[in-house]
């Protein structure tokens, strides 16, 4: 996590899904999570790789105020096709009710919280 000017980031990194994100959001106040949403389809990636829908589940376990999807649609990490994971992250987070959650920044272009 990281604090500054008042706010706070949690950075995931690469993680699969585990009921630890709801401990670390209890002892945490979390304004943006970077949640990893690509490269779950890999034989290799299943065990340290969410799919968007696990993604989902995670940043709402995590309580914070909005999710920032990362780790897709650069280059080919995995099977799943490069347009997959945000169609997906954004289904789940529609079902949920929490799409005005999600910040999908366009590539390149930075975003003031």
């Amino acid at each position: 996590i990281v604090r500054a000017g008042g706010k706070s980031v949690f950075h995931c990194g690469d993680s699969a899904y585990f009921d630890g994100f709801t401990a670390i959001g209890k002892r945490c106040d979390i304004d943006i999570a970077l949640m990893p949403i690509g490269a779950y389809d890999s034989p290799s990636g299943r065990d340290v790789h969410m799919n968007p829908e696990e993604a989902v589940r995670a940043f709402a376990d995590l309580g914070a105020k909005a999710m920032i999807p990362m780790h897709y649609g650069t280059f080919p990490l995995a099977n799943e096709p490069h347009h997959e994971p945000v169609e997906r992250l954004l289904m789940e987070a529609d079902r949920l009710g929490i799409s005005d959650k999600i910040i999908i920044p366009e590539e390149g272009v930075g975003i003031e919280w």
